[in-house]
């Protein structure tokens, strides 16, 4: 047989061979697609309802850029991970399908948020942001000794969205109500029947916006997310327990940020009763 026969019979089986490798390429990555199709959907359900009518803790935004920073630092850590007891690959196979679903739901959101209540909602909802930070700032002043109050003012303050302004009204509403005495003496009202009022049309117009399930769906992806990223979070404290430089990018800078601030604000309110100034009386 010629040479040339030879080169070109091992050419035909090489292609042949590269034919038959891609569609069992293809074949896999099919397979592998709805796999995880199928595991991103059984995370999802795992949100149980009580969850899904939470709002953000973060801005989702935040979220989503800590979570794609997240997935690319831990790539160079998959194997040790992995090798962790415990750990489940699902969660770094979970990571980026979560934040493209969430990107997603997001966008939805946006567009629908503000159908169904037109201008009514808009106008309710401005005044409700501007009642809430006239209270939250009074509340800040009065309770700025008294380190019980700071605290659950911040838990009041976390959170994004309509579903969570209008639970911020009710919780402000209870705050300003067992204090009324103290928030009375303010240069400023804090009507609490107008916070009453405006809570009640946007739970009425929340319900009837067109893209409540649009809003589910959106919180449902964020719980899942969060769930994800702390798992990993979790494990790389321990995988880079001894190199804090790679650490910390990985962690949530913006969770640091709010702790940090709350340590603040108990420091001052600590350091206001340790010289004598005198708290605000709680009125029961």
């Amino acid at each position: 047989m010629s040479k040339a026969k030879t080169e070109s019979w091992a050419g035909k089986g090489a292609s042949k061979v590269k034919k038959k490798n891609a569609k069992e390429g293809t074949r896999h990555t099919q397979k592998d697609k709805v796999a995880n199709a199928f595991l991103l959907a059984e995370r999802l359900l795992t949100i149980d309802a009580a969850t899904v009518a939470l709002a953000p803790n973060k801005p989702v935004k935040v979220a989503l850029l800590e979570g794609e920073r997240l997935r690319a630092g831990t790539a160079p850590h998959r194997k040790t991970l992995l090798a962790l007891p415990g750990f489940r690959e699902a969660d770094l196979i979970l990571l980026p399908l979560l934040l493209e679903t969430l990107e997603g739901a997001e966008r939805r959101w946006s567009r629908l948020r503000f159908k169904g209540g037109g201008n009514t909602l808009s106008t309710a909802r401005k005044n409700a942001e501007k009642w809430r930070r006239d209270a939250m700032a009074a509340a800040r002043y009065l309770a700025r000794h008294n380190v019980k109050d700071l605290t659950e003012l911040d838990r009041i303050a976390a959170g994004e969205g309509l579903a969570d302004l209008v639970q911020d009204l009710d919780d402000l509403v209870n705050f300003v109500q067992a204090r009324a005495d103290k928030f009375g003496q303010l240069p400023i009202r804090i009507d609490v029947r107008e916070a009453q009022k405006l809570a009640a049309v946007l739970r009425e117009g929340r319900d009837a916006i067109p893209g409540a399930d649009a809003l589910a769906e959106r919180n449902r992806a964020f719980w899942a997310l969060e769930n994800v990223t702390n798992e990993i979070r979790a494990a790389l404290r321990f995988v880079l327990r001894d190199e804090p430089k790679k650490l910390m990018p990985l962690l949530s800078r913006y969770e640091a940020d709010r702790q940090a601030k709350h340590r603040r604000a108990t420091k001052t309110a600590t350091k206001g009763s340790d010289n004598g100034a005198a708290a605000p009386e709680i009125v029961a």
